[in-house]
């Protein structure tokens, strides 16, 4: 009764997972909690191994560095805006972490046969998931015609759900190019990825797309380069270490001139976040405003963007504009500034970006140092979607992202524990 209890519980986790990422992202935190749930007795009964793995983990260098982030977080909601609130928020999302951390230990601890059902899970439940999303874009809009009642497909309804769908395809590639070792691997990676270009081209967020494909031409590198990932650090060190500058003195409107009005909107309002929230980041560079304080501000100016359509005449071989007239008035600062390493700047300072680029390097050198070639890039690539979603897409603390990614690491796992089951 146990194992089918648990069958069940997998299987509605990941075969339920295109209706909740889609319609409420959050319900991927609920995902989180029930295999907390499920494998709550098996880490009762593994305390002691418990205790053991997490004061060992605590003890080496990553874990050294998360848990100086985490007190250096806690500590700054004593000068935010509004610190009770503030620290609660940071008490959520540490919560949710620490769940996952509880729940991947207790995957560890069970049973091959448990270990297997998971796998399948995920297995069947990826599948499902990817027929979903291409059923819904390119044969019938099952999902839109019931949620919007509308036979158009509306591309800013699935945001929540394609990131979360490109976040689980790292760990099935890794399933893919494991059960085709005898293909090589970037035929195997290619293939996928061109199979899931074909969802994410008629999607949103474009930064999926972009994440997919840098974390492709990554993934290819650090396969063929196992130091690879030392170079990607040492870049995202430079950026980090030079985003309030870049944004108000390089790359802003001003900067750019006419051509800032020819970009797609969303881009346009990103640059002018970034700018102005690199210059609150200025106000206090050293420990920053406090945590939470990015989603605190006052709504900052009013903008109104020009809308242009770009387009290339293949008679005359020159690039056509169109104007369309302009956005109506909207404040700049949105619910977040769209960029995790700006948001850190804002909230925690030069101290917290020293702190989270510790915590880069020692994940870039644990994948460097992990044998499987396969799961290693795999890894990588994952690592460089993220890097992209946090630059350019979503707020560092949002708890959907921070499940999808626990959800996604579990199955990592679990798909590396199958794989030297059957070697």
């Amino acid at each position: 009764m146990a194992l089918s209890l648990y069958s069940l519980t997998l299987y509605l986790t990941f075969f339920s997972l295109p209706l909740i990422a889609t319609f409420k992202g959050k319900g991927t935190v609920v995902l989180v909690c029930m295999l907390l749930i499920v494998h709550g007795k098996t880490l009762w009964n593994h305390r002691l191994f418990l205790r053991e793995t997490i004061l060992r983990t605590l003890k080496s260098p990553l874990g050294v560095f998360v848990l100086s982030f985490v007190l250096w977080m806690l500590l700054s909601s004593f000068w935010a805006p509004d610190t009770s609130t503030a620290f609660f928020n940071a008490l959520r999302y540490l919560a949710l972490i620490f769940s996952g951390v509880l729940v991947y230990l207790g995957v560890q601890r069970e049973t091959s046969e448990r270990k297997a059902m998971f796998f399948k899970a995920f297995y069947g439940g990826f599948i499902f998931y990817s027929l979903f999303f291409f059923i819904e874009i390119y044969v019938f809009s099952i999902a839109s015609k019931l949620y919007t009642n509308s036979d158009l497909f509306d591309k800013m309804l699935f945001i929540k759900g394609i990131v979360t769908l490109c976040f689980l395809f790292w760990p099935f590639l890794f399933i893919l190019s494991e059960k085709y070792s005898k293909i090589s691997f970037w035929k195997v990676s290619l293939l996928s990825v061109v199979f899931l270009s074909f969802i994410l081209f008629r999607a949103r967020p474009d930064a999926a797309l972009v994440g997919i494909i840098i974390g492709l031409v990554g993934m290819l590198c650090v396969y063929r380069f196992p130091k690879f990932p030392y170079l990607i650090a040492s870049l995202l060190t430079l950026l980090s270490l030079s985003t309030p500058w870049l944004f108000t003195q390089v790359l802003n409107q001003n900067t750019l001139g006419d051509n800032f009005h020819y970009m797609p909107p969303s881009y346009q309002h990103r640059l002018l976040i970034w700018e102005k929230m690199s210059e609150e980041a200025l106000k206090k560079p050293a420990i920053g405003h406090g945590i939470d304080s990015a989603t605190n501000f006052s709504k900052g100016e009013m903008m109104q963007l020009q809308i242009h359509k770009v387009s290339f005449d293949l008679s005359s071989g020159k690039i056509k504009t169109q104007h369309l007239g302009v956005q109506q008035p909207t404040h700049i600062f949105s619910s977040h500034p769209h960029n995790g390493i700006i948001q850190i700047w804002v909230e925690m300072g030069f101290v917290g970006i020293l702190l989270m680029l510790s915590i880069l390097w020692a994940l870039t050198h644990r994948i460097i140092t992990i044998k499987n070639p396969r799961e290693r890039a795999c890894l990588f690539g994952f690592l460089l979607f993220y890097d992209v979603i946090c630059l350019v897409g979503f707020g560092l603390w949002q708890k959907w992202i921070g499940a999808t990614i626990i959800l996604s690491l579990l199955c990592f796992y679990v798909v590396k524990n199958h794989q030297e089951t059957r070697s």
